[in-house]
């Protein structure tokens, strides 16, 4: 603007200029942290108004400064920020301040497991997850939008909650192998001799609920549900297989099994006397034995002078009461016997006397 001065001597005209300074102003721009606990937010000053260059001073929440020279700070987290600008002219705007907020927090609420079975084996294990602000899960890279995973084995697991703009939470779950039964008992007699052939079972399994026996032998198939068993295992030299199957609530098992050989018991039984009269009734002299190995077995009568009259080493083969062909005299006679038992190689010998009778 031009202004004439009337009050002073008119020499000539002063023309005065005033440069009038436009109006400084600056606008932010504020982007928030993408998820709740992340520090990628950002701050963009656009200055107006004014003449460049432009000076950027920014502060923190506390009055500190922070960030450098520059019309954009980066990397913040939630919080309040200002700047004071300059333009060239000296040129100072209001201070201009933003507030950066963060999205919602995910929160698990609940993180239910299920075991995995029985070792080694077994997947039956499971993972249910809710978590406040999540709408989807996943368990190892498996996507999942309810967060139920079943069918899991043994071993640790991430589990995963996010939320429609890419955030997400993590944590460790571990699904632990089941402690499956183990199957386990002793018998009372371990070997049995008949007659008494009673057949008891004390059970030590561990980590079982219930309990399936069965016994097999020649001609011979039992099962029981029982505890403990307690038969009669009815056949004389013969092995017995016993299986015991230990189970447990969630039907692990686990198998053991023993054999139990019923012996026969040693046994010998020697007439004392014999009548060879070629009737139909007890025409031999014929021990009676059981348990003993026939090829170690010697059977000699001697008449009462010491002189041999009757040997076999054959269990089926007794005396008839000849010698030669030809009955010997009536009267006593004695006998030896020389055998070794079956179960124990132990060699034994018995002696006595006869009667042959006329």
């Amino acid at each position: 603007m031009k202004l004439k001065l009337n009050c002073l001597p008119i020499f000539g005209l002063i023309l005065i200029s005033f440069s009038a300074n436009s109006q400084c102003s600056v606008v932010l721009a504020p982007t928030d942290p993408s998820c709740f606990g992340d520090c990628n937010g950002s701050i963009l000053a656009t200055p107006s108004g004014g003449v460049a260059p432009y000076t950027f001073q920014w502060v923190d929440d506390q009055g500190d400064p922070i960030g450098a020279n520059t019309n954009q700070l980066n990397g913040l987290c939630t919080g309040t920020y200002a700047v004071q600008v300059t333009d060239a002219n000296g040129c100072v705007p209001a201070l201009s301040a933003s507030v950066l907020s963060e999205p919602a927090d995910i929160i698990f609420q609940s993180i239910v497991t299920t075991d995995a079975g029985c070792i080694p084996n077994q997947c039956i294990g499971s993972v249910q997850a809710s978590a406040l602000g999540a709408t989807k899960y996943g368990l190892d890279g498996v996507i999942n939008p309810i967060g139920d995973f079943q069918n899991l084995c043994a071993g640790n697991y991430t589990l995963m909650a996010g939320n429609a703009a890419g955030c997400e939470i993590t944590e460790t779950v571990i699904i632990q192998p089941e402690e499956g039964p183990v199957a386990n008992f002793a018998n009372i007699p371990g070997e049995m001799s008949l007659p008494d052939n009673e057949f008891i079972t004390f059970n030590s399994s561990t980590n079982s609920t219930n309990y399936i026996w069965t016994v097999q032998g020649p001609n011979f198939d039992f099962t029981s549900t029982e505890t403990d068993l307690n038969l009669e295992l009815p056949f004389l030299g013969a092995n017995y297989e016993v299986c015991l199957i230990a189970l447990n609530k969630t039907t692990c098992e686990d198998t053991v099994c023993h054999f139990v050989e019923v012996r026969d018991e040693f046994t010998i039984w020697v007439p004392n006397s014999f009548t060879p009269d070629a009737d139909e009734f007890n025409n031999t002299f014929d021990p009676v034995i059981s348990n003993v190995d026939g090829q170690a077995y010697d059977f000699f009568v001697f008449d009462r002078w010491g002189q041999l009259v009757f040997e076999s080493h054959d269990l089926e083969q007794g005396w008839d009461g000849t010698l030669n062909g030809n009955y010997v005299k009536a009267g006593i006679y004695i006998w030896k016997i020389r055998l070794k038992s079956i179960d124990t190689d132990e060699f034994r010998e018995y002696s006595g006397h006869v009667n042959m009778l006329k």
